[in-house]
């Protein structure tokens, strides 16, 4: 009976995988001058939620200064969630008439224990955010020059309401490191792939565009405002469920946001756990699906190797037909988004950390849902 489950769910992950690489194989690259517009009408409002970011947030902004497209044209809000170290006295220092300082500690007199200040941070400035289209990053990324023009050529050729773009994690040495590159690829691979069949299963904040009036119309973060993370992810679920077929993915090299891995393994933790916290809460039925089946294949790997080594030899055939599966169906996704992302030499690094994935996916999922954690200086 157990080896019947378990080839269902083999079978379930496979069908799930192979979607995957004909989604991403059925996105075209996106180039600006393919468009034969030159989108130099549309207006932004760039929210960058920042707390206690002395050490990043000059470089985001002169990035985001930087930008070839017309600067009367966009506004940078920064947003200080209640900062202990110099980064507003930084932000104060950059002399740009396109930055706008909204500080939550004036607002609120005190902390808001009760919501996501990520969240709370977007939502009380988009009100006050002059223009239709609102671009959310974070204040640890870098973005290349092309990235707002980019963003425009696309919104005028696809007439979207919410843009998913490519994130990516800057190359450093060590294992953790790497995984963190690795597995983050994948993430931006699903996040295309899904969509390019139709899917809104998971997308990142530090690259993420929507019309303001949009997000009004969906109700913001109403119903998950107290999920310490996912300000990304419940509104493109609720966008793609009222509004079919209008999130779209923007592949093009011109759009990634590049940002850093967590340098150690407790930051890395406390990273994954915020991020998986939000998963027992989607109401999306095939996302839960397909986190399941994920969390289930992964989880099966591991029983059928303890079997196989402890209890009845048969199941070590199970635990490496499954092993063998996950590692060479998911190579030429993972090599296709690598490449995409300008990271196909890191690719050496795809079976440690594809192996080690299996641990993580199965002790993290778990950790995720009962796990507290602490993110910059809070405990949730």
């Amino acid at each position: 009976m157990l080896q019947l489950l378990i080839l269902l769910i083999t079978v379930l992950y496979v069908i799930m995988i192979v979607d995957f690489i004909r989604g991403w194989r059925k996105l075209e690259d996106f180039e600006m001058q393919d468009s034969g517009i030159v989108a130099n009408s549309l207006k932004f409002s760039i929210i960058v939620p920042t707390r206690n970011e002395s050490q990043n947030i000059k470089n985001l902004l002169t990035d985001l200064i930087n930008q070839t497209y017309p600067a009367h044209l966009f506004e940078i809000i920064v947003v200080d969630d209640f900062s202990e170290d110099n980064t507003i006295e930084i932000v104060k220092q950059i002399q740009s008439p396109n930055i706008k300082i909204i500080s939550l500690k004036e607002d609120l007199g005190q902390p808001a224990s009760s919501v996501s200040s990520k969240k709370y941070a977007i939502a009380c400035s988009i009100p006050s955010a002059a223009n239709e289209w609102i671009v959310t990053t974070d204040a640890d990324c870098r973005i290349g020059t092309n990235w707002l023009n980019t963003i425009a050529a696309f919104i005028e050729r696809k007439n979207p309401n919410m843009i998913c773009g490519p994130v990516s994690l800057m190359d450093k040495e060590g294992l953790l490191n790497r995984f963190q590159i690795v597995d983050i690829a994948a993430m931006t691979g699903i996040t295309g792939a899904s969509l390019a069949n139709h899917f809104a299963n998971m997308c990142n904040g530090a690259n993420l565009i929507y019309r303001k009036e949009i997000f009004e119309e969906v109700g913001g973060y109403d119903g998950n405002e107290k999920q310490p993370s996912g300000d990304d992810m419940f509104l493109m679920h609720k966008i793609s469920k009222k509004f079919p077929g209008t999130v779209h993915f923007l592949k093009s090299k011109e759009a990634i946001v590049r940002t850093y891995p967590q340098p150690d393994f407790k930051s890395f933790r406390e990273q994954r756990i915020r991020w998986l916290s939000k998963s027992a809460k989607y109401t999306d039925l095939w996302v839960t699906l397909h986190l399941v089946v994920a969390y289930l294949f992964n989880f099966f790997i591991l029983v059928a190797g303890f079997i196989g080594l402890f209890f009845d030899t048969h199941f070590l055939l199970l635990f490496l037909l499954m092993l063998f599966i996950k590692l060479a169906l998911e190579f030429p996704f993972v090599y296709k988004v690598m490449e995409f992302l300008g990271q196909a030499r890191l690719i050496i690094w795809y079976l440690p950390v594809q192996i080690l994935h299996v641990v993580y996916v199965v002790v993290f999922g778990i950790m995720g849902i009962f796990s507290s954690f602490k993110w910059k200086g809070r405990n949730f």
